[in-house]
């Protein structure tokens, strides 16, 4: 028998968020629609969601001042735009807290970590400096060639690396590809390969 993974909503009722260029697209039942054509209860579900969390309501108030549907949509492509194998609502209708993606924006938003949600491992935050060097350490690089990529020394390299590793208390590259995998940081590119 082979073991596939299918992403939440191809065969259920649960719901999968994600973005195409700038189009957030739902996945339920099989079906993938426009944010636009979101269930009511769906999207009652996300705006008490948003509501409740203040820091993020406030950024998207900023945003989108008059504009509530376009509040909501932002909340959700920010917290939920990743494509992954987690639902973002499952079938209860319970809201998942959200996901690390590779928004086009990251690093340069001025509310980042606010609508969007950080990495945290045991109450520490995952830095965007981090995240890059794991995307870079679960690839086939050699050291010098990611010591090129995030332009620095190659001692530098190994120090942060050896910081990473105890943060994230591994001491492989196979614990860091499954952390990768599991926290969705694996650049698409690696999944299906350089197109």
């Amino acid at each position: 028998m082979i073991n596939q993974n299918l992403y939440p909503g191809m065969i259920s009722s649960e719901i999968e968020f994600f973005t195409t260029g700038n189009d957030l697209k739902i996945l339920q039942n099989g079906k993938i629609m426009s944010f636009n054509d979101i269930d009511s209860k769906v999207f009652n579900i996300l705006k008490t969601a948003m509501i409740k969390d203040t820091e993020a309501y406030l950024a998207l108030l900023d945003w989108h001042p008059l504009n509530e549907n376009k509040q909501v949509e932002q909340f959700t492509k920010c917290r939920f735009g990743g494509l992954d194998f987690n639902a973002d609502i499952c079938s209860s209708g319970k809201l998942q807290k959200g996901e690390y993606w590779e928004c086009p924006l990251r690093g340069q938003c001025t509310s980042e970590g606010k609508i969007c949600k950080n990495i945290k491992f045991k109450n520490s935050i995952i830095s965007f400096s981090e995240i890059r060097l794991i995307q870079c350490l679960v690839t086939d690089m050699t050291n010098d060639a990611i010591s090129l990529e995030l332009k620095t020394k190659l001692g530098t390299l190994h120090y942060q690396k050896r910081l990473l590793y105890e943060k994230l208390e591994i001491s492989t590259k196979q614990e860091l590809t499954v952390f990768a995998f599991k926290y969705n940081l694996i650049p698409s590119k690696i999944l299906i390969g350089n197109q």
